[in-house]
C-alpha cells in the first residue's frame, strides 16, 4: 500500500510533466511552421523586388499573401506597433497587388518605370522589413514563454523537494 505522501508526490510529478510537455509541444509544433510561412512570404517579396515586370510583381505578391493570410492580430501584444500588425501588412500586400495589376501602360512608358521604381525601392523593402520585425517579435515572445516555463518548472521542483524533505 502506497503512503499518502508517495501518492501526492507522484501526482505532483505527473502534473509537472503535463505542465512542461503541453506548452513545449505547442511551441515546437506551431512556432517553426509560423516562421516558415513568413520566410516563404519574404522569398516571394524578394522575387517581386528583383523583377521589372509588374504582372510578375502582382503574382509574387499574391503568393506572399497566400503565405501570411492566415495570420491575424499583432504578435507583439505586449508592445504593439503598426509595423507588426498583420492586418496592415496584409492590406499593404493587397495594395501592391492592386497597384501592380492595374497598370495598363506599356513597359517602356515613364509611368510604368516609375511604378516599378516606387515598388522596388520603397514599398517592397518596407514590407520585407515589417516581416523581419514580426519574426523577431515572434521569436522573442516564444523565447520569453520558454523562459517562463522553465521558471515555473524550477519552482515546481523546489516546492516538490521542500515537500519531500519537510
Amino acid at each position: 500500500m502506497l503512503s499518502r505522501s508517495t501518492i501526492l508526490g507522484f501526482s505532483a510529478l505527473i502534473l509537472l510533466i503535463f505542465t512542461v510537455a503541453v506548452p513545449l509541444n505547442a511551441f515546437f509544433s506551431v512556432f517553426p511552421s509560423m516562421t516558415y510561412d513568413i520566410h516563404k512570404a519574404q522569398a516571394e517579396i524578394g522575387k517581386a523586388e528583383a523583377t521589372n515586370d509588374l504582372r510578375l510583381v502582382a503574382a509574387y505578391m499574391q503568393n506572399a499573401l497566400g503565405n501570411v493570410d492566415h495570420f491575424a492580430g499583432n504578435p507583439g501584444w505586449w508592445y504593439p506597433t503598426v509595423e507588426t500588425d498583420w492586418g496592415r501588412i496584409k492590406d499593404a500586400v493587397r495594395s501592391i497587388i492592386s497597384q501592380a495589376g492595374s497598370m495598363n501602360e506599356p513597359e517602356t512608358s515613364y509611368a510604368y518605370q516609375q511604378m516599378v521604381h516606387n515598388l522596388g525601392d520603397h514599398q517592397l523593402p518596407e514590407l520585407h522589413s515589417q516581416l523581419d520585425s514580426i519574426e523577431s517579435i515572434m521569436t522573442a515572445g516564444a523565447l520569453s514563454s520558454v523562459l517562463w516555463l522553465i521558471a515555473i518548472v524550477i519552482s515546481w521542483i523546489a516546492l516538490f523537494v521542500l515537500y519531500l524533505f519537510s
